[in-house]
């Protein structure tokens, strides 16, 4: 259960029993996916979350595919994340690596989308909480 709420007109902040402070975009319904969302082309979903994401203040990066077992080559799985999902890997024990600030912090936002056969693709999966706050409007202009 999640207590201190705040909100904006852009985003709701709450704060986890455990002090983790959590953002969940606040967007128009035309705008945000949700599960059990149809697409002719994985493209299409692609683009849309994109589209959620520069809307919302944040960069998407593509994670893992899996293809199909029989040679056929499509795409039955997709992950889509947010681009600060992750953590910074650690290099003990290995040569000296070159110092680079991360900005990875462990977001869990992400969508996977699965193939619906001739329905297209369907949205299996979507988690819009963040861990961090996202861009403000004058920045969204540089976002991939």
């Amino acid at each position: 259960m999640l207590g201190d709420v705040q909100s904006n007109d852009k985003v709701k902040v709450s704060t986890s029993p455990g002090n983790s402070i959590y953002y969940t975009p606040i967007c128009p319904a035309d705008v945000k996916p949700f599960v059990g969302q149809l697409f002719p082309l994985l493209e299409d979903v692609v683009q849309f979350y994109n589209r959620y994401a520069c809307f919302v203040g944040f960069s998407v990066r593509k994670a893992t595919d899996i293809k199909a077992y029989d040679g056929s080559g499509i795409t039955t799985t997709k992950y889509l994340l947010c681009n600060r999902a992750g953590e910074k890997p650690s290099y003990k024990g290995t040569a000296a690596k070159r110092r680079r600030t991360s900005f990875l912090c462990g977001c869990t936002a992400k969508i996977i989308i699965s193939y619906a056969g001739l329905s297209g693709y369907r949205v299996k999966t979507f988690v819009e909480r963040h861990n961090h706050d996202f861009l403000i409007d004058s920045h969204k202009q540089f976002l991939k």
